[in-house]
């Protein structure tokens, strides 16, 4: 009977205090959710070289500003600015020939187009459907939700005879240019219904459709 009752003790102090010590050791971590930003592949096929004059006098010419937005976007909750320039006295085509992107409590991003960016309808064309997605109250800087967590900054250069006019594409987190080529932008949508834009256009007036997709993180410029 004593045997018996050892036995049951002994199975009694091992179920409970082996139950309660696996129990802490394998409790869950407390999980903190922290909102990504897509990191876009840059895909050098897309991007043209910006035109910059090396040796422009800025004592001469120097930058005039021309519009500021205040807006978070990199879901920090803090304001960050977008600022455009344009040379002052520089005489060239265009509303602006420089924008900067400053995150809050970071160094700025600048990007430089001497051959200039214009305001949306002039020179270049701009749907009101497409207007109609922009976050800014803004006539010169396209921003779209192009997915769930990114915001990319959509600006438009000169358009020359027959040629469509320079669309440039920024991602203002990692401060790269994603897309700068002459395209004819057609239409901003979600066909899919993925959260993720689609842009439509084409590299000549009238020529095929292609589509740049930011459901992908590698872009592309596929025809449809």
């Amino acid at each position: 009977m004593k045997h018996g009752f050892l036995i049951l003790a002994v199975v009694f102090y091992s179920c409970g205090g082996g139950t309660n010590k696996t129990h802490e050791n394998n409790k869950e971590p407390e999980i903190q959710t922290v909102e990504e930003t897509t990191k876009f592949e840059v895909n050098p096929s897309l991007v043209n070289e910006l035109f910059v004059v090396e040796n422009h006098d800025h004592s001469k010419y120097p930058f005039k500003q021309v519009e500021t937005q205040s807006i978070d976007l990199n879901n920090d909750g803090q304001l960050d600015k977008i600022t455009l320039y344009i040379i002052d006295n520089w005489g060239d085509p265009g509303n602006f020939q420089k924008i900067e992107i400053k995150l809050y409590g970071e160094e700025p991003s600048e990007f430089l187009n001497y051959g200039g960016w214009v305001s949306f309808n002039q020179n270049y064309s701009v749907t009101d459907e497409i207007v109609s997605q922009n976050k800014l109250n803004s006539e010169n800087i396209l921003l779209i939700d192009a997915t769930s967590n990114d915001k990319l900054i959509v600006i438009f250069g000169w358009v020359y005879a027959s040629e469509p006019g320079l669309v440039t594409i920024l991602n203002p987190v990692t401060g790269k240019i994603l897309f700068n080529k002459e395209w004819d932008l057609r239409t901003i949508s979600d066909s899919n219904s993925d959260s993720n834009l689609e842009l439509r256009g084409s590299s000549n007036f009238d020529g095929a459709v292609e589509l740049i997709d930011f459901g992908r993180a590698k872009l592309e410029l596929q025809r449809e």
